[in-house]
């Protein structure tokens, strides 16, 4: 059976033909909040900020089981980007800064479903409806990708004003198979669902 979440999760301003993300939780510890997302804010903004710099998206959860803690994801065009190193004062002032104050979670790799997202418009310009999580049954994934591409069909045909990208777990998978994000073309809606942007 299916299990449905709503998130407003945004692997925003990633290019079009990005294929991988990596993504985790992070706990941050009581009363450390403000500090830690001034310091995640001020790290991301010198050293991540383009797909160059290996950029990285961070939200926080306002709502559900993982409420306080934060989502945090870096989207590349291939796993290998991965393995560059970042600089060394990077990791210092991550290390300085945040990681005294935080426990990560659930770290999750992600690939890029091309054959059943339609997305034509620069992510970075266009406004987030809602992410959908979905656990996947095993025995009923052939039906599951069947009902996404039909998804994908009505959306082309109809030419629907919006933005679909769906991203399926392939590594830390602890139930989560598919996550399907959903932007508009037209309006802007803030705090829709469960995640509110930090940087």
């Amino acid at each position: 059976m299916k299990k449905l979440i709503l998130v407003l999760l945004v692997f925003a301003g990633a290019n079009l033909s990005a294929q991988v993300a990596k993504s985790r939780y992070i706990k941050v510890d009581d009363d450390k909040g403000e500090q830690v997302y001034e310091a995640i804010k001020a790290k991301t903004q010198k050293y991540n900020q383009s797909a160059e710099q290996g950029a990285h998206y961070t939200f926080y959860i306002e709502t559900g089981p993982r409420a306080g803690q934060l989502f945090r994801a870096r989207i590349e065009q291939d796993m290998a980007a991965f393995d560059q190193d970042g600089s060394p004062e990077e990791y210092q002032m991550w290390n300085e800064t945040v990681a005294p104050h935080v426990t990560n979670d659930l770290p999750q790799v992600w690939y890029y479903n091309k054959e059943v997202s339609h997305e034509v418009t620069d992510l970075c310009q266009k406004p987030l409806r809602q992410v959908i999580l979905y656990n996947i049954d095993p025995a009923k994934s052939d039906d599951f990708w069947t009902f996404r591409k039909r998804v994908y069909d009505a959306v082309v045909k109809s030419e629907a004003q919006l933005d679909m990208g769906v991203w399926t777990v392939f590594a830390g998978n602890r139930g989560v198979k598919c996550a399907c994000r959903i932007c508009s073309r037209k309006s802007r809606r803030d705090g829709f669902g469960w995640f509110g942007r930090v940087v």
